[in-house]
């Protein structure tokens, strides 16, 4: 009885520095940035498909890892970005449901996407990837379609905010790819609204498609290197 009285301590000992030792989630370590930190939530892997459907395209963290990050974004000369991954696109990318010059589009179904948001000096960038399907192409082509320097100036409701954008300036960014789409608008109301540039960068397998709303003029060449940057980083190897 002597000796079992003695081990009682060394198990109670071992049981508690397993417990100790346990391991947790490390659900931000996708978060990396060059030069300053992202938020990184990555949202949990959809439950298995059934038999007879086509498994999702990619995960979360694959489709991050094709947005540019903070260190890939220098050439724009933004200060230090503030970078973060959006964890609920529905909510947090505010879709406009017109074209360029203002007729309706159904707007992009961006369940199955990922998207980061860069909080610059210049303004506020949104990115968002999707996986291509006939659906995001014939969207693409809609906004292709209402593409027309000169059109009137029209209202639109953006999230929550209702505003009148100009006619679209259209910047030609095929030298980056061919089946690019971008322009730029004026935020005509609310007054001193700034502009609103749209670039629609699709490559072989999904599309990116980048936001910038700014106090300043957006110049097409400024909107050039946005397309250079979003587009390598979609189709780094």
């Amino acid at each position: 009885m002597h000796g079992v009285t003695k081990c009682i301590p060394l198990i109670a000992l071992l049981a508690l520095g397993s417990a100790a030792c346990g391991g947790g989630d490390d659900d931000d370590a996708a978060g990396d940035e060059d030069t300053t930190a992202e938020t990184v939530r990555v949202t949990p892997p959809p439950p298995t498909a059934p038999a007879g459907t086509a498994a999702p395209a990619a995960t979360t963290t694959d489709l991050l890892n094709r947005l540019a990050k903070a260190g890939d974004i220098g050439d724009l000369q933004l200060g230090i970005p503030a970078v973060a991954a959006i964890r609920i696109l529905s909510v947090e990318v505010p879709q406009d449901p017109t074209g360029p010059c203002g007729a309706a589009v159904e707007p992009l179904t961006l369940e199955g996407g990922a998207g980061r948001t860069y909080d610059t000096v210049k303004g506020r960038i949104i990115g968002v990837v999707v996986p291509r399907d006939p659906t995001v192409d014939a969207w693409i082509e809609a906004n292709r379609a209402d593409l027309t320097a000169g059109c009137p100036s029209h209202e639109t409701t953006i999230g929550a905010d209702t505003v009148t954008l100009s006619a679209p300036e259209p910047v030609d960014i095929s030298a980056t790819t061919p089946e690019g789409v971008a322009w730029v608008s004026t935020i005509e109301q609310p007054p001193d609204g700034g502009q609103r540039a749209v670039l629609i960068l699709p490559t072989t397998d999904l599309v990116v498609v980048v936001t910038m709303t700014s106090p300043e003029p957006i110049e097409p060449a400024f909107v050039q290197t946005m397309a250079d940057v979003w587009y390598a980083k979609a189709t780094a190897a």
